[in-house]
This record gives structure tokens, C-alpha cells and sequence, in this order.
């Protein structure tokens, strides 16, 4: 399809198309409910086992099903109790000190820790400096605090599988992280021999920065015959499409950010101006209005 000289494919407009089109229908004519047929009701599944969802499963879907079948209850999902080393994250081995020890309570298999830990009682020894929460983008430094390291050892970062080496002071490693999410920071301080010396980890929550989306206009007050720039600042993450309209007409669609858009001036009068930002999926993210008023 082509669409005032931008090449597009697949259903990212079709699907746009399909929606508008529905949703003048349903102004005709209101929606219905549909009959549910007998014996037909609705339960909630566990979206990892397929099988009906208890308490202590965290996703779940909700679909029909015949009434009277017997469905397994999931017991994937259930109470686990596992020691862990309060230094490491791991599982608890006899070498870790008592007032290490704690025990957690995991619901989920996936959630628990799969290796055991090899603190031998280091872990009091070795120290990670870091906030709890960052934002996206944010530069954040990690300390390490180890009395016990010395020339030749070497401190291994480990973020989620990316692994950074300190061989020399300061210990301190900066980090920017590009999307939001959950992360684990592992440390570990090896010896010149490449014996571990101690182990110390921590969970790191990464959330979206928190911007002020803006329509800039320019210039403020333009006179007949301007040509008009129209822009977003900070358009918000995973924006994808931007729609164009000028008194209540699509201007334009815009396939890429940033987003902007320039139209001219061809006569007096009120100009009211909106953006519609959507992601790749079609969901709208924000929509932004401005007037500007040419004398």
C-alpha cells in the first residue's frame, strides 16, 4: 500500500483500515452480547501448564469450557521451600555461615535458584554498592567493596549474562541500561590463582524514564503564507505510527520518529492541531492537541 509516499505492508494499516470501519458500524448499531450455548462456562487457566489455575499461579487466562469436564488443578504452581545464602542467591550449602542462611518461599520452579552457592563464608568479605531501582537511560555506578582484594585477583560483574572484569582500584563499574526489566547483578572476586574468594549478588528493577511528552508548534504565532513546524518531544517509548490533524482532517501519517510535520499557512482563521501517537500494534498511546489563532 501506498500511502503519501511511504511504502507499508502487512496489517499495520490494513488493521487500521478494519478498525475505522468497525467502529462506524457499531455507531449504526449497538453491540449485542453473545448467547452463551447450555453448559457452557468460563475458568481460569494457568497460562503455563494449560491446566485450572490456583492461587498460587501468577498468569493467568480465562477461556470456556464444557461444564461438568474434569480439569486437573495445576500443582506445578505451589509452596517451595528452598535455603538460600543471603550473600549469593544460591542454594544454601553447609559451608555457608547459619547467620547466612535464610529460607524463601518460591511458588514458581522457574523463580528458585538452580545453582548452590561456593561462598565458604566469604560473603561478609565482598560488598555491592548499588540502588535498588533505576530508570532507563540512567547512569548508575557500582561499587565494589572487597578488604580482601589484592594484586592479581580479579572481580568478575555479571548482568544478566554480560560480564565485565575488574583487574585494578577503584572497583567500580558505571552502567547505562537501554530497556526496562529485571535485572541481577552478580559479583564475584576470583584470586590470581582463579579460586573463588567470595560471591555477593542483587536484584536490580530498571523502569521507564518518566518524560513529559510535548507538541512543539513553531513559530508560536505565525502569520499567512508561514510554513508551519510541528514536532513531538519525548515521544513516548515504542512509538511506532503518528497521525496528522488539522481541523479535524488527516493530514499525514508518520512511519518513524522522530515525529514531525509542516504544513503551510494559507489563510486566517483558528488551526487546531492533533497528534495520535501508536505503537506497532495499532494502540494508541497518547493524543495531543494544540491551537495556534493566525491574525
Amino acid at each position: 500500500i501506498g500511502l503519501e509516499g511511504v511504502k507499508n505492508w502487512g496489517a499495520r494499516f490494513a488493521g487500521r483500515v478494519w478498525k475505522s470501519v468497525f467502529e462506524e458500524l457499531l455507531k449504526i448499531k449497538e453491540p449485542t452480547d453473545w448467547e452463551r450455548p447450555e453448559g457452557i462456562v468460563v475458568r481460569a487457566f494457568c497460562t503455563k501448564t494449560g491446566l485450572i489455575a490456583t492461587s498460587y499461579c501468577k498468569s493467568k487466562r480465562y477461556d470456556f469450557s464444557i461444564k461438568g469436564i474434569s480439569i486437573p488443578n495445576c500443582s506445578y504452581h505451589k509452596p517451595y521451600m528452598v535455603k538460600v545464602c543471603k550473600g549469593t542467591n544460591l542454594i544454601a550449602t553447609d559451608d555457608c555461615p547459619p547467620d547466612a542462611v535464610e529460607e524463601k518461599i518460591f511458588t514458581d520452579p522457574d523463580d528458585m535458584p538452580k545453582e548452590y552457592c561456593n561462598c565458604s563464608g566469604g560473603y561478609e568479605h565482598l560488598q555491592l554498592i548499588a540502588p535498588d531501582t533505576v530508570y532507563t537511560d540512567e547512569i548508575v555506578v557500582f561499587e565494589i567493596l572487597s578488604p580482601l582484594f589484592k594484586s592479581g585477583d580479579t572481580i568478575e560483574i555479571d548482568i544478566n549474562g554480560e560480564k565485565t572484569y575488574l583487574k585494578t582500584y577503584p572497583l567500580k563499574l558505571m552502567w547505562s541500561p537501554s530497556r526496562p526489566g529485571n535485572y541481577y547483578v552478580s559479583v564475584i572476586h576470583w584470586s590470581s590463582i582463579g579460586e573463588v574468594v567470595s560471591k555477593t549478588g542483587k536484584n536490580i528493577k530498571v523502569i521507564p524514564e518518566i518524560r513529559k511528552t510535548e507538541m512543539i508548534v513553531l513559530p508560536i504565532k505565525p502569520k499567512v503564507g508561514d510554513i508551519v513546524r510541528v514536532y513531538i518531544k519525548n515521544p513516548p517509548s515504542y512509538s511506532y505510527t503518528a497521525e496528522v490533524f488539522i481541523n479535524g482532517k488527516r493530514e499525514g501519517v508518520l512511519a518513524q520518529t522522530p515525529f514531525e510535520f509542516r504544513f503551510k499557512v494559507t489563510s486566517r482563521g483558528t488551526y487546531r492541531i492533533v497528534f495520535k501517537i501508536y505503537d506497532l500494534y495499532g494502540n494508541k498511546l497518547v493524543e495531543l492537541e494544540k491551537t495556534i489563532q493566525v491574525p
